[in-house]
C-alpha cells in the first residue's frame, strides 16, 4: 500500500501476519557469598532459609504491585498526534469542518508558534499544533486528507514533500521532491500517504483489543516497529534517498459489542539527516 490508497475502517491490512510474541518474566537467582571464617553449618542453613524466604516475599510483592502483568496486551497511550484537522473533543472525533476534506497546496514553508504555514501569493494555509523540522523559506507541497469514519474517530494524514521549483524559482533549500514529513493520525487501518510499502503486523491481543507493529520497506531497507517505539532506517536509492525515523504511536483495533470494529492508526515519519 503506497501513497494515498485508502482502506475501509472496518477491516485489517491484507498483509497482516501474527507474531504471537508475548512478554514473559524470568526467575532471578541471587548468588550468596560463603563465609570462610568457620561459621557453624547450622547457622549457614538458617541464613540460607531466611534468604530464600526474603526473596520469595520480594517476588510476591513485585508481582502484586505491578500495573502491567506479564502476558497482558496493552493499547499504547497516544501522545503528540493531535491535528487541527481532527475535532478531538467530540465523542467520535470528527473532521474539523473549518478545513476542506482534502487539499494539495504548493507554497513556502514557515514555522509558527501554533504550528506552520504554507504561503503562495495571497493564500496562506495554517495548520497545527504539529511543527515539522523544515527550514523556513523551503518550497514544499502540502497534501492532507481528513475523512469521517463509520465507527470510531475520523482519520487524517498530513504530508510535506520538497518542491524543486515554485513560480519558476528554484527551491533555496534543496532540489528534488524528497519527503520531509508525514503524520498519520486518528481512525482507519493503513499508512495512508506513505511513499514506501507498509503493512500492519499483529503484535498481541487482549480481547476485545488487538495491537499492531508496523512494517515498512523500500529500496535497501525493511523494518518492523513495535508499539510505542521508534526506528531509524536508510533509503538506499530513488526519489526519497536518505535517512528517516518511523514512530509507531499506536495502532490497534477494538471489537465493540455487536461486531463493529473500531480501528486507530498513529504514525509519524520524519527525516533524520
Amino acid at each position: 500500500m503506497t501513497d494515498d490508497g485508502s482502506t475501509g475502517h472496518d477491516s485489517a491490512s491484507n498483509g497482516e501476519t501474527t507474531t504471537g510474541a508475548q512478554p514473559t518474566t524470568s526467575a532471578t537467582t541471587t548468588a550468596h557469598a560463603t563465609d570462610t571464617t568457620g561459621t557453624e553449618p547450622a547457622r549457614e542453613s538458617e541464613e540460607s532459609e531466611e534468604s530464600e524466604e526474603s526473596e520469595e516475599s520480594e517476588d510476591s510483592a513485585d508481582s502484586e504491585g505491578s500495573d502491567e502483568p506479564a502476558g497482558v496486551c496493552r493499547v499504547p497511550s497516544v501522545e503528540g498526534f493531535e491535528l487541527d484537522l481532527l475535532q478531538l473533543d467530540t465523542d467520535e472525533h470528527l473532521c474539523n469542518p473549518e478545513f476542506l476534506p482534502s487539499a494539495e497546496i504548493d507554497g513556502v514553508f514557515t514555522g509558527t508558534a501554533a504550528g506552520f504555514e504554507v504561503t503562495h501569493g495571497d493564500m496562506t494555509f495554517a495548520l497545527g499544533p504539529i511543527r515539522p523540522e523544515i527550514p523556513d523559506g523551503t518550497f514544499v507541497r502540502l497534501t492532507y486528507l481528513c475523512q469521517n469514519g463509520f465507527h470510531g474517530r475520523a482519520d487524517a494524514f498530513v504530508r510535506l514533500e520538497n518542491l524543486p521549483v515554485l513560480d519558476e524559482l528554484e527551491n533555496p533549500t534543496e532540489p528534488g521532491e524528497r519527503l520531509w514529513y508525514l503524520m498519520r493520525a486518528g481512525g482507519g487501518f493503513d499508512f495512508r500517504g506513505s511513499p514506501f510499502d507498509s503493512e500492519l503486523v499483529h503484535d498481541c491481543s487482549d480481547t476485545p483489543d488487538s495491537v499492531y507493529s508496523v512494517g515498512l520497506s523500500g529500496p535497501g531497507f525493511e523494518i518492523l516497529v513495535p508499539p510505542a517505539q521508534t526506528q531509524t532506517f536508510e533509503v538506499a536509492d530513488g526519489l526519497h534517498r536518505g535517512t528517516y525515523a518511523l514512530q509507531n504511536g499506536g495502532v490497534w483495533s477494538h471489537a465493540r459489542e455487536g461486531g463493529d470494529l473500531v480501528t486507530e492508526t498513529n504514525l509519524l515519519l520524519t527525516r533524520t539527516d
